[in-house]
């Protein structure tokens, strides 16, 4: 903690994601007006005391879809990291303690690895179409290789200590 207070850019950067986070959990309570409400009649406005993002093409509050929208950022982020995180260490677990399995685990990591993120991406939005679910599918999908082989390794190098 001592550190973190001492580096004035890492602070910033802590305060900026923790008053993101915050936007995104009192969205509701936050949010001047309704993010999905059009209002012909304040169509493409400038920021003002009113909409201090301005409006959209359809007269929505870009300040409330802002932050209903990072919400959903959020929501997608934690949930491909956390589910890419346990995926992944299963699979290095695994590999790591049951020998007859490690090949064959590996294998399939090198074949995912040999796959750039994106054309996983588009894959993915190939076979289940647009939408949050398909990106947090791809993002699960790009994390399991990596922490598999983190896990993999840390797991080896303590079997053999």
């Amino acid at each position: 903690m001592r550190r973190l207070l001492r580096d004035k850019v890492a602070l910033a950067a802590a305060v900026t994601l923790v008053l993101v986070a915050a936007g995104a959990i009192f969205a509701p309570w936050l949010a001047p007006y309704d993010p999905y409400l059009t209002d012909l009649t304040k169509v493409m406005q400038p920021p003002s005391e009113m909409h201090w993002f301005g409006t959209d093409n359809t007269g929505r509050d870009i300040l409330s879809r802002v932050l209903y929208g990072t919400r959903n950022t959020l929501m997608m982020g934690l949930a491909g990291v956390l589910i890419g995180g346990l995926l992944g260490s299963l699979m290095g677990i695994l590999a790591a303690f049951y020998p007859r399995l490690d090949g064959y685990i590996m294998r399939v990591v090198d074949v995912m690895l040999a796959f750039p993120a994106i054309l996983i991406g588009l894959a993915v939005a190939a076979i289940f179409g647009a939408g949050l679910t398909a990106v947090i599918i791809a993002l699960v999908v790009s994390d399991i290789p990596g922490v598999a082989r983190v896990a993999r390794g840390s797991e080896i190098g303590r079997a053999h200590v």
